[in-house]
C-alpha cells in the first residue's frame, strides 16, 4: 500500500468515526453522586438504574469508545506525518482540528 493510499484510508476512517460519534453527554453530569454512580455501572453493568441514567451512561461509553478510535487514527496519522507520508496536509489538518474542538481528542 502507497503512503496515498494509506493516507486516504486513515482520513476516510477518521470522517466516518467523527460522524458516527455520539454527542458529548458531559453537560448532563449533574454531581459527583452521577460521576461514582457511573464506576459502578462500569464494573456491575446489571445495576438497578432509572431508564435515563442507563440511556446516558450508554451513551457515554459509546462517546468514549469513539474518542478512542480517533485518538487511534490520529496516531496513525502522526507516524505518517513523521514518516513524511502525509500529502493531504490541509484535508488532515481540518480533521484534526475538528476531532479536538469536538472532544474527542485532546490536542
Amino acid at each position: 500500500m502507497t503512503d496515498d493510499q494509506q493516507m486516504a484510508g486513515i482520513l476516510g476512517e477518521l470522517t466516518a468515526a467523527m460522524a458516527d460519534a455520539p454527542p458529548s453527554t458531559e453537560s448532563y453530569w449533574t454531581s459527583d453522586e452521577l460521576h461514582g454512580l457511573y464506576e459502578r455501572f462500569e464494573r456491575e453493568p446489571d445495576l438497578p438504574l432509572t431508564d435515563g441514567q442507563r440511556r446516558l451512561f450508554i451513551a457515554h461509553r459509546a462517546r468514549r469508545a469513539a474518542s478512542s478510535r480517533i485518538r487511534g487514527l490520529l496516531s496513525s496519522l502522526k507516524k505518517a506525518a513523521e514518516r513524511g507520508g502525509v500529502t493531504a496536509t490541509a484535508e488532515a489538518a481540518v480533521l484534526a482540528e475538528a476531532c479536538v474542538r469536538a472532544g474527542l481528542a485532546e490536542w
